[in-house]
């Protein structure tokens, strides 16, 4: 360590909190910040008699270091907002539920596709499903001035393939205008629904 070093070393003992943000701008600086004195000066008080353990100094700088990292990072991109991954994640259109397979086959006013699932003891039926909630409000409300209550239950699906035709057809599902081709769209999401997962 140099001279110089040491001797901003011995004024240490002087330091305001404002002094805790020149390192950010300064090289020379940045030396005495990460050096073990400088730590130690700060964890113990001015005699040097009993130890202090400074919490807000590590957190602020830990905080403030974050801060200006994200920042370039988000500049340099041209990042304006993140998000987190939720592929997997299936909205089910669901129509209706029964207590017995026969009246799950029961036709429904208004709907003319559906898939009917066993889950427990019970029978559910879907008239599709989407991977975009987006897309599941606006078929829910498509339906529900046609009469037909629908019921959004988002459920987890651990099927690569199918979550890749899925979310092809919700590019389809967010373009389509009328409920005629929404039906459509719906009706080939329970062909592949069927022939991936219920077959597999």
């Amino acid at each position: 360590m140099t001279k110089k070093i040491e001797k901003k070393l011995e004024k240490i003992e002087n330091f305001t909190v404002l002094d805790i943000f020149l390192p950010l701008v300064s090289f020379f600086h940045w030396e005495i910040f990460f050096s073990t004195k400088f730590y130690f000066a700060f964890t113990y008080d001015n005699l040097g008699d009993h130890m202090k353990l400074n919490l807000f100094i590590p957190i602020l700088c830990a905080i403030l270091l974050g801060y200006l990292c994200a920042s370039f990072i988000f500049e340099q991109y041209g990042i304006t907002s993140f998000s987190f991954s939720e592929k997997g994640t299936v909205y089910m259109l669901q129509c209706g539920a029964y207590t017995t397979e026969s009246a799950s086959k029961e036709e429904i006013p208004g709907v003319e596709d559906k898939i009917t699932i066993k889950e427990g003891n019970k029978y559910y039926s879907y008239i599709g499903m989407t991977s975009s909630k987006k897309n599941a409000l606006a078929i829910q409300e498509m339906y529900q001035k046609q009469g037909v209550s629908l019921y959004i239950k988002d459920t987890y699906l651990d099927n690569d393939d199918f979550i890749n035709e899925l979310s092809q057809y919700d590019v389809l599902l967010e373009n389509s205008d009328t409920l005629e081709e929404v039906n459509s769209v719906l009706k080939t999401i329970l062909a592949t629904y069927d022939e991936i997962i219920q077959n597999s």
